[in-house]
């Protein structure tokens, strides 16, 4: 009786239990920086992730504790870490008029998107982050990035638009269905808003085809198109498809 007590007290202390996932992060992208870390180890037995040293990143937090046992339960920690060479960054609600063109990138003195932006467009920006060179870059979109260079803030450009009969919204004019598509980044969506430097309402991909149902012109000639169902979006990034 007593063997058999020991047999199974001995199966016992040698079950597996339920991996660890870590998972290594950028706080303000969201991006993958590695490849998850899997731990694994027998019931009661402690494990320890690992704060890794990243090339140009700087860790930040965990959301989880970074010690602790295998048990039967599901454990997964997300380490984030943050570039270096960002000093400070702030989630903004503002209003960007270009006084000159200004050129797209990636992220921050990455790489150009091969679009740029006429001068006297005024843009919305939601994250500014200030570099360790002094410089300060404004997110305007995913993976849309402006430099702070010949712009200045403003205030939103339909803030004293006049209502229309209806009552709160902007005069817009009215399409009747324009066939149109999105002309964007390959692979990538754009944002569409609930009214023109709005809330942002939908995303839509590149090349999509749309249906346009309005128009509207602020005073420094910036488009915004009404797609059926869908919103507002930049008329930068609508090309009409021919008849």
């Amino acid at each position: 009786m007593n063997n058999t007590f020991g047999v199974i007290n001995l199966t016992e202390s040698f079950r597996t239990g339920v991996p660890v996932w870590a998972y290594y992060i950028n706080i303000d992208t969201k991006a993958n920086l590695m490849l998850p870390v899997l731990l694994r180890g027998r019931i009661g037995q402690h494990f320890a992730v690992e704060k890794k040293d990243i090339d140009s990143y700087k860790f930040i937090e965990a959301d989880a504790d970074l010690n602790g046992v295998f048990d039967e339960n599901s454990h997964t920690v997300r380490l984030y870490y943050r570039r270096k060479d960002w000093v400070e960054v702030q989630e903004v609600s503002m209003f960007l008029k270009l006084n000159d063109d200004t050129t797209i990138f990636d992220t921050i003195n990455g790489m150009s998107r091969n679009v740029t932006l006429p001068a006297g467009m005024t843009v919305k920006a939601f994250k500014r982050v200030a570099t360790n060179n002094g410089k300060f870059w404004y997110e305007i979109g995913p993976e849309q990035w402006i430099e702070y260079h010949k712009i200045t803030i403003t205030k939103n450009p339909y803030a004293d638009a006049k209502p229309t009969i209806e009552g709160n919204q902007i005069a817009i004019e009215p399409l009747n269905h324009v066939a149109a598509r999105v002309d964007y980044i390959p692979n990538k969506k754009i944002q569409t808003y609930d009214k023109p430097y709005g809330k942002i309402k939908d995303e839509l991909a590149d090349d999509t085809s749309v249906d346009l149902i309005g128009k509207a012109v602020n005073n420094d000639g910036v488009v915004w198109y009404e797609i059926a169902d869908k919103g507002f979006i930049n008329g930068t990034y609508i090309k009409i498809k021919e008849q």
